[in-house]
């Protein structure tokens, strides 16, 4: 497949137009195919130029970025997903607490509560007062019934890590996952990486902080499911990465059975706790399966993966259509709609 460059104006056009009109204060979109990688990045004008250096907190993308950590221990056979964590993590264990697996975690059906998002910027808002508190959580449905999006459970796939490793989950995502296909501008610490950090704007007027603090505050915490930063050439190098193994095999990242494995779909028929019950939080491990909704509304094949993040931000990887695409801003809250019609720009310019 190819890319007709002049329909690919149209998306690049788009992601300039948003911040033009003052929609948004900065936009990249990158794009790769198995050949090639590409972006652009695009700031409010007064504000500094940004490069594929800048580094843009991911949010929810971090999701996945733990799941490839808890997939490579799969591969070393350090992990099944079918095994109680509380074998490995006896501090989770309660009595009359049920079984929970990494297969419930990285679904988001362990039935476990949500972060305590109401106590952001108090002192229990922390990176180790969040872990004890997700070793005290106890499930509000039997795991596996029901879907419940979930953000403290990864806080549990970050300590298997280092449980099974020995290595925190940074320190190993860096070394044994990201590290060998080249990748270094992934990390919880922006000021670990080599960039500067854009802080996310667009907070509700009622919060108690300032955008600046709210960015300490992320920072803090550590949060393996919402916490990761990147830069655009890093996390549009691991798109491709991902892309090139789920077409060749040739496991840069992950082995094509893992991967798939992954990034098939899990929660096929699996309803939602939370009223309106519907079964459309449809789940491979760690990824959202977006083409396979029952309401279908954007562009892609079957084979498509992605995650978004509450910062505006997308990675979304089609193998059957040899594409990868990344989305970044710097806006809490905007939901999809910048980046989907980014991505459907991108779909009109596919060519056999």
């Amino acid at each position: 497949m190819t890319l007709d460059d002049n329909r690919l104006e149209r998306a690049w056009a788009l992601a300039e137009a948003f911040v033009g009109d003052g929609s948004l204060e900065t936009a990249g979109l990158g794009i790769a195919t198995s050949a090639g990688m590409t972006s652009r990045l695009f700031s409010a004008e007064g504000k500094p130029g940004l490069t594929d250096r800048h580094l843009f907190l991911l949010a929810s993308i971090s999701k996945p970025i733990t799941g490839l950590a808890i997939m490579r221990l799969v591969e070393q056979g350090k992990l099944v997903l079918s095994q109680p964590i509380q074998q490995i993590i006896p501090e989770f264990a309660a009595p009359g607490k049920p079984d929970l697996t990494p297969w419930h975690l990285m679904t988001h059906t362990s039935g476990l509560p949500d972060l305590p998002w109401e106590r952001a910027g108090q002192d229990d808002f922390t990176e180790a007062a969040l872990l004890a508190h997700s070793y005290r959580a106890v499930p509000q449905f039997r795991p596996g019934t029901h879907w419940q999006y979930n953000t403290l459970t990864f806080y549990l796939l970050g300590e298997l890590v280092e449980r099974l490793d020995g290595r925190p989950l940074e320190t190993f995502l860096r070394e044994a996952v990201l590290g060998p296909i080249g990748v270094s501008g992934i990390g919880l610490n922006p000021a670990t990486l080599d960039g500067p950090a854009v802080t996310p704007r667009g907070l509700s007027p009622s919060a108690s902080f300032t955008a600046e603090q709210a960015m300490q505050i992320m920072i803090g915490a550590a949060m393996p499911g919402a916490g990761f930063w990147s830069d655009m050439a890093s996390l549009l190098g691991l798109g491709q990465a991902l892309l090139r193994d789920a077409r060749d095999g040739q496991a840069r990242v992950l082995a094509q059975p893992t991967l798939d494995l992954m990034t098939t779909l899990h929660t096929e028929g699996i309803p939602k706790y939370e009223l309106p019950a519907t079964t459309d939080g449809r789940y491979g491990l760690t990824w959202h399966k977006p083409t396979t909704l029952r309401e279908r509304t954007m562009p892609g094949s079957a084979s498509a993966f992605n995650h978004s993040g509450a910062t505006g931000t997308v990675l979304w990887v089609d193998p059957q259509a040899d594409l990868a695409v990344v989305f970044l801003t710097n806006h809490w809250g905007i939901g999809d709609d910048y980046w989907s019609r980014c991505l459907q720009a991108v779909y009109a310019a596919w060519r056999r």
